[in-house]
């Protein structure tokens, strides 16, 4: 019974993530890592791709939860998400905040001019 559950979220995530990368159908694969959230919302795999199908819509709320989600993985694993925030900034508008955070990606990152 237990296998039968995990092979059904092992299912259920790589449909999402199928959904995200091939159809763009990011609301459905969005309601997907949702249920799978309601079970283990602490599972940073499933926050990435949720705040990731959330940053392709255009509903601010949407976005501004992205990058709640964002914020606390990069916290929490240690990771940098700058870019990802930027760019949801960036559909919001939020242009001077956009910008400050693909400046601070460069630096950390160390890119190049």
């Amino acid at each position: 019974m237990v296998n039968e559950v995990l092979l059904d979220k092992e299912k259920m995530f790589a449909e999402a993530k199928e959904i995200l990368a091939n159809s763009k159908d990011y609301d459905k694969a969005a309601n997907i890592v949702a249920k799978l959230l309601n079970e283990e919302p602490n599972n940073y795999d499933y926050l990435y791709v949720y705040a990731e199908c959330l940053g392709h819509l255009d509903d601010e709320s949407d976005l501004l939860e992205a990058v709640d989600i964002y914020k606390k993985i990069s916290k929490d694993l240690k990771r940098n998400y700058n870019f990802q925030i930027g760019f949801i900034y960036k559909k919001l508008g939020l242009y001077k905040k956009a910008i400050k955070r693909f400046e601070y990606d460069k630096q950390k990152n160390n890119f190049s001019k």
